[in-house]
Order: structure tokens, then sequence, then C-alpha cells
């Protein structure tokens, strides 16, 4: 019984060795592809079979919402005006359900259920590694829309965005990179994530809402009003405008802020356990590490900022 038990671990241990090395290979990640299900370590060659999905609509909408559990997704202009979601991979899994649907108004993209449908697959000849990744296409006509909701679980999204008037992104790992190129001012951003990374180029709303419970987030391109608050991780937003009230609140972790030349702050408030708030505006420059109120500096241009520290950091610069 014992030298079965050493037979089996270190069998075990050079599969697991194998999973390692094909990660650091490919570059893909262990934990990405434990959440998405795309490995096995055992004795043998697993059979799965490839799928590929594709969906077509003609329909008008104007919501859109996608759901992503680990598949590697981009969104991409639809070249004549046509929507068109392409899903594919090398795997079936037996707990999810990929939605491709229209319901009421809104285009609907979603894995749902659950990557780990586990087993194992014996074979004494034989033993090795399969890491693979499913993948997500979706295709968006030129348009304005309502609102584009995204959440990832794991994963990664990117591309670049159609006209929006509010854009929500919450993620729980993995990152999503989104390119914006449009002048109108949106109405409202709000950008949510627990771990991972978040890029959002070029969005220009009149209010915004970003929350980091840990993780990286870099916002470019923002505008009026709003509030960050941070658990944990960093958060760098840069503002094309600076014409509205910003509000900083920070358990752990740190904020860094940019604004356009001529910028400043005005009575702004500013409450500390710990840590400290800096500046550079122009050729204004200080610091504060205590509480305190009322305080201006800066160019011209001042808004409001009122800035809560339990610990951490926040600063402020053009």
């Amino acid at each position: 019984m014992k030298v079965w038990a050493i037979i089996f671990s270190c069998l075990f241990l050079v599969s697991l060795a194998g999973l390692i090395v094909s990660v650091a290979i490919t570059g893909a990640s262990v934990m990405e592809a434990i959440r998405s299900g795309d490995f096995y370590i055992g004795w043998g060659n697993q059979a799965w079979d490839g799928y590929d999905i594709s969906k077509i609509f003609d329909e008008a909408y104007t919501n859109v919402e996608i759901g992503v559990l680990a598949a590697r997704t981009e969104i991409v202009a639809s070249p004549d005006g046509v929507t068109r979601v392409n899903y594919s991979g090398n795997n079936n899994y037996r707990n999810v359900e990929f939605i491709a649907e229209i319901s009421g108004n809104t285009l609907v993209v979603r894995e749902k259920g659950s990557f780990l449908s586990g087993g194992w697959n014996w074979n004494w000849w034989n033993w090795g590694v399969s890491i693979g990744q499913t993948t997500l296409e979706i295709q968006l006509p030129e348009a304005v829309y309502n609102k584009i909701d995204i959440e990832l679980t794991s994963g990664s999204v990117k591309g670049e965005l159609p006209e929006v008037d509010n854009l929500h992104v919450n993620i729980t790992s993995g990152s999503v990179v989104l390119d914006y190129r449009h002048v109108n001012t949106a109405n409202h951003l709000r950008s949510h994530s627990t771990s991972g990374n978040i890029t959002i180029n070029g969005f220009s709303p009149e209010t915004y809402d970003v929350y980091l419970t840990s993780g990286n987030q870099r916002i470019s391109g923002l505008s009026g009003s709003g509030n960050i608050r941070l658990t944990s991780g960093t958060a760098n937003i840069g503002f094309d405008e600076w014409n509205g009230e910003l509000n900083i609140k920070i358990t752990s972790g740190s904020a860094n802020i940019t604004v356009p030349r001529g910028s400043g702050v005005n009575d702004m408030n500013f409450s500390r356990t710990s840590g400290s708030f800096k500046w550079s505006l122009d050729n204004d420059t200080g610091s504060m590490s205590r509480s305190a109120s009322g305080v201006s500096f800066g160019g011209e241009n001042r808004q409001r900022v009122n800035v809560d520290l339990t610990s951490g950091s926040a600063s402020i610069s053009n």
C-alpha cells in the first residue's frame, strides 16, 4: 500500500511540474487555468471536442450586458452594421451555459455556470497537462447606446467601445482594457474592481463612481463630479476636464489624480487617521499630514475636493 502511495505521489508531482512548465512557456495564469477548467492533471489524453458558436442579430437594441466567466473577450466595431457574437474553444464544459440573445431592448451575452466540472481520466500508459481557453468576440454596430454593462469573473475584456451614455464595469479578477474615442460627454461611469486590473481610456462622463476593493484602476479622459473609494489597491485617475467636485475616501492604498494645467482646489476638507495628501499644481506644491478644512491652492480653475484617509495616500498634480 505504501508503494502505491509513493508511486501516486511521484506521478502527481511530475504532472504538476508539467503544468507549471506549460504555463511558463505559454504565459498562461495557473489560477486562470484552474478557474476556466481548461486543465487536467492525470495519466492519459483527455478527449474533448472543440466548439464554435456564432450568432447574428438584426434587431435594434439600446443596452448591452456582457458577462464573462473566463473567456478572452474582445469588443470590436461591426464592419457592416450587423451584430455578431462568436464564441469558441477547445473543450466542452458540463456546467457552463453560453447565452447570446436580445431580450427586450438589451443584447445579452453571457457565460453562466461553473468551469469546475471535475472528473479524472486515467490511463496508466501516459500522463499530461492540458490548458485551453475560450474566446469571445462581440461585434457592435456604430450607434449611441444607453448602457453597456460588463461583468468579469476572470479572463479578460478588451476593445474599443461605441458611443454610450452609461458605462458600468465590475470585475472580480482578470483584466479589462477599454478605449473610448467619442467627444460627446456621457452621463455616468461606474467602475468597480474586487481584484484584477481596469483600464479605461478617454471616457468623459458628467458623474462617476470608482471603487476598488483591491487591484488597480487606471482611468483617463475623465470629467464631471464623482467619488473615488479604495479599500486597498491603486487608482490612477486622469482628468481632461476639471469641472466638478471630487470626493476621495481611502481605507488603504493610494489615489493619484492628474488634472489639466491651470487647475486648482477650493475649500478642501481633509480628514485622516493616518496617511498624507500631496499636491503639485502649476507652481504650487505642498503636503498635508494633519486634518484641516477650508484649504485652497493651485490654479484659477478651482474645484472642491474632499479627502478622507484611514490610511494610505492621495495626491493631485498636473
